[in-house]
């Protein structure tokens, strides 16, 4: 499914889904919009087989999830592209003859582009729906012109489709955290116990407390951790110092290529995936508590298999408990 935001795409794809089961086939959804998720969480790709007629996607039953770590896709196109892959071919291994993949609004500039065009090489589509205003999506279009291994299916937008304004799916987006962190409570991993991924954090040993005491005194802010990794310096301090100097002064001592200064405000309420020693990932939690000195996490989860975890993603986009986003991080700054 291909379209900008509020062209109908979630609407179409549940009829179609309807259609198949009318006529005996045998349906899945991969809900690839990871900031109007129908199928699971906001932040994920989710995927399920449908066995009766819905009403709408968020109807169809959640078999697995992939985490993205982000409502947009325009910092994670590799997460995404990643993440839709792999949930299409979960999806392939069970019983089913036609798989439906719905897609974000994102549509316009280089970065649609190359996401749009990524996701058609990887996924090899038989079908592309295009459903359009006016013309906004040819440009996209175009490039595939020559293409004859799949076929492209122009439909208008229907005049009883309305946009929604962003203030509505921030809204919408709240509601779905809430719901998804709705019975969730804490659970303590140890970095020793799990492997971090999309982080600087715990790819080395922590810096012994004379360096911390250093990197304090020259930032002019608390510094509570640092490791060192591949000539790169990661650093958790109270607040973003101010200036250059401190920065210079750590290069210099330590020989690095580069530092990166991570607030701690930064890792609070930071959305991660927890994956089990498998890879499946069993669910999402919110950071809600460090302990660097115990080499501790504090992660608020619906999980229940907690024990399982070996693995914890971290993502870009910061949620209260209560599913309201509070900021975003760029890639790099964890």
């Amino acid at each position: 499914m291909l379209g900008a935001v509020d062209t109908g795409k979630t609407t179409f794809s549940t009829l179609l889904v309807n259609r198949a089961l009318e006529n005996g086939r045998r349906p899945c959804v991969v809900d690839a919009d990871i900031g109007q998720s129908e199928i699971g969480p906001p932040a994920c790709v989710g995927y399920g087989t449908p066995i009766q007629p819905i009403r709408s996607l968020s109807e169809v039953p959640v078999t697995g999830l992939e985490f993205v770590g982000a409502t947009t896709p325009r910092d994670v196109l590799l997460e995404h592209v990643i993440a839709a892959q792999s949930a299409a071919t979960k999806v392939s291994q069970v019983d089913t003859d036609l798989t439906i993949v719905d897609t974000t609004g994102l549509i316009h500039g280089a970065a649609a582009r190359r996401l749009k065009q990524s996701k058609l090489d990887i996924l090899k589509p038989r079908h592309i729906v295009s459903l359009q205003r006016k013309e906004e999506c040819e440009a996209l279009l175009q490039t595939l012109r020559y293409r004859s291994d799949f076929r492209i299916h122009r439909l208008s937008v229907p005049s009883v489709v309305t946009s929604k304004s962003s203030g509505f799916r921030a809204q919408r987006r709240t509601a779905r955290f809430a719901r998804a962190f709705a019975e969730s409570e804490m659970r303590y991993y140890g970095f020793e116990d799990v492997a971090f991924t999309g982080t600087w954090v715990n790819a080395a040993a922590p810096l012994a407390p004379h360096f911390l005491r250093f990197m304090s005194n020259s930032l002019k802010v608390r510094v509570f951790y640092a490791e060192e990794c591949d000539r790169h310096m990661g650093i958790v301090c109270g607040s973003t110092p101010s200036g250059e100097s401190g920065i210079a002064l750590i290069q210099e001592q330590f020989r690095t290529n580069a530092i990166t200064i991570t607030p701690a405000s930064y890792l609070r309420h930071l959305l991660v995936g927890l994956s089990d020693a498998g890879g499946r990932m069993l669910g999402i939690g919110l950071i809600e508590a460090v302990d660097f000195r115990r080499r501790q996490l504090g992660i608020f989860t619906p999980i229940r298999a907690h024990a399982a975890v070996r693995a914890i993603q971290f993502g870009l986009v910061r949620v209260e408990p209560s599913g309201k986003e509070i900021g975003h991080n760029r890639p790099g700054d964890v």
